[in-house]
């Protein structure tokens, strides 16, 4: 099976990466709640990807933008099931890729950041 090391990667192999992959798998730390950064990277290249469970998929669907397991049996049946169903594979990346593009462009995000930032600053005047 082809794999990838852990290794650093520049910013292009990661696309690449993502983007020769059939199944994009995205396994956060135990603590998180949420979708991590990964997220959004792998549903930008036009990608699938199969998380494990969170409680906020902040405005992603399950099941429509993303798919999601609770353990490791879950894991490899849908693993096997997406690898046999790559029409359904390619609905789903699609559905990601258009709610991140729609929701998720740099200028918007980065005028958030921003304005949080000069609020608080604010606030502490």
């Amino acid at each position: 099976y082809k794999y990838v090391e852990n290794a650093y990667l520049t910013g292009d192999e990661i696309v690449a990466a993502y983007r020769r992959s059939n199944i994009c798998l995205n396994i956060h730390t135990e603590n998180a709640t949420s979708l991590n950064p990964r997220s959004y990277e792998i549903m930008a290249t036009k990608s699938f990807e199969l998380v494990d469970a969170r409680k906020n998929y902040d405005e992603f669907i399950e099941g429509k933008d993303l798919i999601c397991f609770n353990d490791c049996d879950e894991m490899i049946k849908l693993i096997k099931y997406y690898l046999f169903n790559k029409e359904q594979l390619r609905c789903i990346a699609d559905n990601g890729y258009k709610k991140v593009k729609k929701n998720r462009k740099m200028v918007d995000s980065l005028s958030f950041v921003l304005r949080n930032f000069i609020k608080r600053r604010l606030d502490e005047i």
